[in-house]
């Protein structure tokens, strides 16, 4: 009977423990490859996690397949020139902004509305983005960009309303870590490379990536030099290299929006948010847009943007594409319309 009485004890303190694990799991204290491993150690079953968490089936039977790519990042000697007559879109950010996410939001979105025309340029670019949009389309996030890396990736984008229509596009992902060593060492650390994709003649479309979440953290705690000073740094590195007497409209997309208040609308939150936290780099930004008036009358734009719910650390949950769908036809809306599809377009 005290044997009895003691194994239910014993098993009482286990179910609080496997409890507690899960617990701990909802709340993001453990990620998708911790979880993967406590259930294939039967640490932990997919009926405790179901009982004591949120998960669904599907949520479960995806952490049990989820393994993520090594992503290939190219130094900058190897890429080949930004193609010429084409509208180049950059995505600047510090690292660990969310660069690499909005870039996954964006191709799954193209591929998902069928606007996405292959342009095999540069082949190392094209699985790059295959390998976002598929990772991003089984809730899998993207690696950090390499210290040096650069991803460069060309591609004919079909119009939304007008399919037959076409926007040669460059969209160039620059790791943060570039502009983090140019904040540091002064503009002439950056690689020759840089410069001449950034000063080409092309047309441009700019996206600065603001982490609200990133932001947020760093109220209560150091992270060295804020996001806020190194997109000053940017600005100027722009400026220096030319880039800003070719732009066609600049957007601020503030990352995380699914994180603001509940009670307030996103749009209207995000321009006061960077109004009052940001607001040396926006009038930075105007001064700019006045310097090159006379070339230029390009439009500042601040728009929250969320790629969907994230949960488990690294894990998307559920796609939210309001903001894929809005960055898509701001880009087109600027990118000029390169050619009409040709034959085989009219025929399906």
């Amino acid at each position: 009977h005290v044997g009895g009485q003691s194994n239910g004890v014993a098993t009482q303190d286990a179910n609080e423990e496997l409890k507690n694990l899960c617990l701990a799991i909802e709340s993001g204290e453990y990620d998708v490859l911790d979880i993967r491993n406590f259930l294939l150690n039967g640490v932990i079953t997919s009926d405790h996690l179901k009982e004591y968490t949120s998960m669904t089936d599907d949520i479960i039977e995806r952490i049990n397949y989820y393994q993520k790519r090594e992503t290939d990042f190219m130094d900058w000697k190897d890429l080949p020139p930004l193609q010429l007559d084409r509208t180049d879109v950059y995505f600047l950010g510090q690292p660990g902004s969310g660069k690499s996410c909005v870039l996954g939001s964006l191709f799954y979105y193209f591929e998902k509305q069928g606007i996405l025309a292959e342009n095999m340029h540069n082949q190392i670019g094209t699985i790059y983005r295959n390998q976002l949009k598929e990772e991003f389309g089984y809730g899998i996030l993207p690696d950090s960009t390499a210290v040096d890396g650069v991803n460069y990736m060309p591609i004919e984008l079909r119009n939304l309303k007008d399919t037959e229509l076409r926007h040669p596009l460059n969209f160039v992902e620059m790791s943060g870590e570039i502009f983090d060593t140019a904040y540091q060492n002064g503009i002439e650390s950056i690689h020759p490379k840089v410069k001449e994709y950034l000063s080409n003649k092309n047309r441009k479309i700019l996206f600065f990536i603001i982490d609200y979440d990133l932001h947020k953290k760093s109220e209560k705690m150091s992270f060295g030099a804020g996001q806020a000073s190194k997109l000053t740094a940017v600005l100027e590195i722009l400026d220096n290299y030319g880039t800003l007497s070719k732009v066609d409209s600049i957007y601020v997309l503030v990352t995380k929006s699914d994180l603001f208040p509940a009670d307030r609308d996103k749009v209207e939150y995000a321009n006061e948010f960077i109004n009052e936290y940001y607001l040396n780099f926006v009038n930075n930004l105007r001064d700019k847009k006045q310097k090159y008036s006379n070339r230029n009358s390009f439009k500042i734009t601040v728009y929250p943007f969320t790629i969907g719910l994230v949960k488990y650390r690294n894990m998307l949950v559920k796609i939210d594409n309001a903001g894929a769908e809005y960055v898509t036809k701001a880009i087109q809306k600027h990118a000029f319309v390169g050619k009409k599809a040709g034959f085989f377009g009219k025929l399906f």
